[in-house]
């Protein structure tokens, strides 16, 4: 038994389940930082933005985005994109916004993208605004209503009720700040509370003009 077992623990997949070593079990178990998240979540969508403006009719001549056009606009994301968030109390999610789809709408996606872009003269080039516009149209289109309605939600409301994201890993997360405020203040009023009885403890309260018994004669 021991020598069969021995060899299940050095194949380490006896049932087919994948091989986790100890080191990458860790990593896996470890939940991602909010900013990691964040930079997962640019990445992902303005990846999938431009690899399918360029598999577009338009782009046929090109493999790939210039370089120095992907590395303004991924800058700009990363400034501006998903850098607020709110509490949605109707799908008990947290939203995070503003989204890379609502700055190309309103083109301050594309604007921050040019000061980003060669020098000050330089314009991000048009066929790019172009081309990840209509990619963005044709999302809206194709999603439906539910990203109309999130595109008619009150900008100031949202703005009220959300609070900062964390954007870099040795930033505080404003959720974990805010949760050891109030552990803080809990446990200050509890240490209020036993100093304001002065017997938590325990101990014999004795009146002020009360003689302890153990001083009596």
């Amino acid at each position: 038994n021991e020598a069969v077992q021995a060899n299940v623990d050095q194949s380490g997949n006896d049932g087919g389940d994948q091989v986790v070593e100890p080191d990458q079990k860790e990593r896996s178990a470890k939940p991602l930082s909010e900013a990691a998240k964040r930079q997962d979540m640019i990445d992902t969508e303005l990846n999938g933005m431009i690899d399918e403006m360029m598999d577009s009719e338009g782009f046929e001549d090109e493999t790939e985005m210039e370089k120095e056009s992907r590395d303004a606009i991924t800058k700009a994301a990363k400034e501006l994109c998903y850098t607020r968030k709110y509490y949605d109390v109707s799908t008990d999610k947290i939203i995070f916004f503003p989204s890379i789809t609502k700055l190309i709408v309103n083109y301050d996606l594309l604007e921050k993208a040019t000061e980003y872009y060669y020098d000050e003269e330089d314009e991000f080039p048009s066929e790019y605004s172009m081309g990840l516009r209509d990619v963005t149209f044709a999302r809206i289109e194709a999603e439906g209503s539910d990203d109309e309605d999130e595109g008619e939600m009150d900008d100031d409301m949202m703005e009220r009720l959300s609070m900062p994201v964390q954007l870099t890993e040795d930033e505080a997360d404003p959720l974990e700040e805010a949760a050891a405020a109030d552990d803080k203040k809990e446990n200050e009023a509890v240490q209020a509370n036993v100093d304001q009885s002065g017997n938590d403890g325990g101990d014999q309260v004795v009146e002020p003009d009360q003689k302890p018994r153990s001083a009596k004669p």
